[in-house]
């Protein structure tokens, strides 16, 4: 299904940012460790020692999930979102794609290829960073405080948030046309829920707008992003199968989608911030209804004692719908402008 020659291809591509991987997740997570347990003094261990006899003993003595497993997640994902541009962003923008294209290959095999090479060295340094960190502990004078359980389930979530986000970059370089437009969505859709949220929160209650139901649910909101589950660590209660649920439903989707929308776009668009014409409003409309938002937040947090005065005076915050008109009106002037001049970015 996948020839030799396309996986050779795809590898030369990005073959320096794939072998980055596994040596990130060596230093982050393992030679980290490795650091840590080394420069305790015979004191400290004799504490957890004693901690342990005691029956005092628990897993987060001894494991901090955001110092031991955040950081080489984060390099992950960076070097993720390098690979997806250098893979489809990078090769649109060189002329390269027109070259894949004409190969005896179905897109859909060019694209599956592009996403398997990556997921297979994102998988492989996780289980071999993974096993790495594991043997520092087993042979370490802290033997006894090793526990599996921990290392599978942050293996287990790490894998799929990682290859989530992955294939997150990759859908957005099926619908964008260029390196920049691929990478400033991809950061954006990672984070979007969430942020609109938050913008929307600042909105002040009034006759106009009221945003307020956006607290209420920032919990459910925060899930929705993809970049959530790569800074959240392996948790001890029930809920966290939700950390594994989430990000597996992402992974599939994502794939799903940009399979299907890389075999379907078109080559005389590439150069463009979105290949799809029809997906040009979309964007549009809400690059403008975000500016409008930020506009307006920006004003409150500018004058946040005015607001503060003015919420207990019971006036309404016209400065803030000001800022907001203010906001969109530019954002929707500068749209069109860029569609009417197709200003192509690379």
């Amino acid at each position: 299904m996948f020839p030799k020659a396309l996986w050779y291809k795809e590898y030369r591509q990005a073959k320096v940012l794939l072998w980055l991987m596994p040596i990130a997740g060596i230093l982050c997570l393992t030679f980290s460790r490795y650091m840590n347990i080394y420069s305790m003094s015979a004191e400290q261990i004799e504490g957890y020692r004693l901690e342990f006899l005691q029956h005092n003993f628990t897993s987060w003595l001894f494991y901090n999930p955001f110092e031991d497993f955040i950081a080489y997640r984060v390099a992950l994902s960076v070097l993720a979102l390098g690979t997806g541009v250098m893979l489809i962003g990078m090769e649109r923008w060189s002329g390269q794609q027109d070259l894949s294209f004409s190969l005896p290959f179905r897109r859909s095999q060019i694209f599956w290829v592009k996403w398997s090479i990556g997921i297979l060295f994102l998988t492989g340094t996780v289980l071999f960073s993974t096993a790495a960190d594991m043997g520092v502990i087993f042979f370490s004078p802290l033997r006894e405080f090793l526990i599996l359980e921990i290392h599978l389930n942050e293996m287990a979530q790490a894998i799929l948030a990682v290859c989530a986000w992955y294939t997150l970059v990759l859908l957005i370089g099926t619908i964008t046309g260029g390196v920049l437009s691929q990478l400033g969505l991809s950061l954006l859709a990672s984070i979007f829920p969430l942020s609109l949220s938050m913008l929307g929160s600042s909105v002040p209650a009034g006759p106009v707008f009221d945003f307020s139901f956006t607290e209420k649910y920032e919990d459910f909101l925060a899930i929705l992003n993809p970049a959530y589950f790569l800074l959240s660590p392996y948790d001890q209660e029930p809920e966290s199968m939700m950390n594994l649920i989430i990000p597996a439903v992402y992974l599939l989707l994502f794939a799903s989608l940009a399979s299907y929308a890389y075999q379907h776009s078109k080559s005389e668009y590439d150069g463009q911030a979105l290949i799809f014409p029809r997906l040009r409003p979309i964007f549009s409309w809400g690059l403008i209804i975000c500016s409008a938002l930020l506009s307006g937040a920006l004003i409150k947090l500018y004058n946040w004692e005015g607001y503060q005065a003015s919420f207990q005076s019971g006036t309404l915050f016209y400065s803030y719908y000001f800022a907001f008109l203010a906001g969109g009106t530019l954002a929707y002037l500068m749209t069109r402008l860029l569609r009417n001049k197709k200003i192509k970015i690379i």
